[in-house]
């Protein structure tokens, strides 16, 4: 165990430090906590080694303190979404889908931050601090659903609190190693399935929920063939199939485009992947209102500010999560700005009806 330092100084640096931190925290992700070095960062920042310096002092202190920033941020954004959320049990929902829809490259920043925190005193300090904030809106939601008396808990509150983000926080290692991911299992189902018996409430509850990762409905003959030709690349990793058809006759029903809002209109939130969640969940709902689920869904529309790689790979776990192992044609469009500034993630759908 390290000795305890007093805590860390910061530099200057205003809003260009608050960038740099993110490209430290790209960079953390891919190499880790010991492969990660000033003249790294540099390269990926296109910020001199010496500037870098001059902002943080020490390669650990900078690598901390972009530990710090990532976590609070997903905490920031977290308690956001919940802000805009009444319903107890649909706060706790869109907290659950936020944790398991978390990016790999969440993951992994966050298995080096925990990994660095078990070795340094003020890191392990800020660790616990960022926990509790976290746990906070999970506890609140289930005192507010108790006291309006649609919980009764079969259990102490924090302890379904621990549980339940127990359970997310399970995948880090499984997830980041390519073991499994919630889809493959029905994760959700069975975490939103335990919660809701813990909670006293409707054992069916879960089930209601729009967006599940396996809506598949039985006895339902989906009306559409999905064809991945041997000639093309396999594109079902990345969240599409190549080509469908239907059948002549079958009737069509077209959703516009859905974005990562409320019941209100406003966004959720300014994280890319909470976007990209709700937008889907919302997608779910507009096609229940046609007796329909995100199965029937033949084609995909989706528009992406500044698309890049992790924005990408974000997609693509999301559509998998929502349409099963065989995704729906897909065009991805990346676009300077949608239709109003906050908005960075939009998806339009062409589903088939049975």
């Amino acid at each position: 165990m390290s000795e305890e330092r007093p805590a860390r100084s910061r530099r200057a640096g205003g809003a260009r430090r608050t960038v740099v931190l993110d490209h430290v925290a790209a960079v953390l992700a891919d190499r880790g906590y010991a492969g990660t070095r000033f003249a790294d960062v540099s390269e990926a920042s296109g910020v001199a080694v010496s500037t870098l310096q001059g902002y943080f002092g020490s390669r650990e202190d900078m690598l901390i303190e972009a530990f710090e920033r990532a976590t609070a941020v997903a905490v920031d954004a977290m308690h956001a979404v919940v802000a805009r959320i009444d319903d107890p049990w649909e706060q706790l929902v869109a907290m659950v889908d936020r944790g398991l829809t978390t990016d790999v490259v969440v993951w992994r920043m966050l298995m080096e931050f925990w990994t660095a925190a078990a070795h340094d005193g003020e890191l392990r300090d800020g660790a616990a601090e960022l926990a509790a904030q976290y746990r906070r809106p999970y506890a609140d939601a289930i005192t507010r659903g108790t006291e309006a008396g649609a919980f009764a808990p079969r259990f102490a509150p924090d302890a379904i609190v621990e549980a339940t983000i127990a359970h997310i926080v399970g995948l880090l290692y499984p997830v980041v190693l390519g073991h499994l991911a919630p889809r493959d299992v029905g994760y959700r189902d069975v975490v939103l399935g335990q919660l809701a018996f813990a909670l006293g409430t409707r054992a069916d509850h879960a089930s209601e929920t729009p967006w599940s990762p396996h809506p598949h409905r039985e006895g339902t003959s989906m009306p559409h063939t999905i064809v991945n030709p041997d000639g093309l690349h396999d594109a079902v990793p990345f969240g599409y199939s190549h080509s469908a058809a239907v059948p002549a006759g079958t009737d069509l029903v077209f959703v516009a485009g859905q974005y990562g809002s409320g019941p209100d209109g406003a966004v959720v939130s300014d994280d890319f992947a909470q976007q990209v969640t709700q937008a889907f969940r919302n997608l779910g709902v507009a096609l229940e209102a046609h007796g329909l689920d995100l199965t029937h869904v033949v084609q995909l529309r989706t528009y992406v500010v500044g698309p890049d790689m992790e924005k990408l790979a974000t997609i693509g776990r999301a559509v998998a999560m929502s349409c099963g192992d065989l995704p729906p044609t897909q065009t991805v469009l990346g676009v300077a700005a949608l239709a109003m500034p906050d908005i960075l993630f939009e998806v339009e759908a062409v589903a088939a009806r049975p």
